[in-house]
């Protein structure tokens, strides 16, 4: 965590907690977590 940076990096595994669990977590103990949505435009693959 890179509290300067307003940044986090979770690695979790999949079968014992997912996404929606962390997020709850996080919010619980007095942080946000941003739902950004990226749409990315990918050329040049055959």
């Amino acid at each position: 965590m890179n509290l300067l940076a307003q940044r986090a990096t979770v690695e979790f595994e999949p079968e014992r907690i997912d996404v929606p669990q962390i997020i709850d977590t996080i919010g619980r103990i007095g942080f946000e977590v941003p739902m950004v949505k990226r749409t990315l435009l990918i050329e040049g693959m055959t």
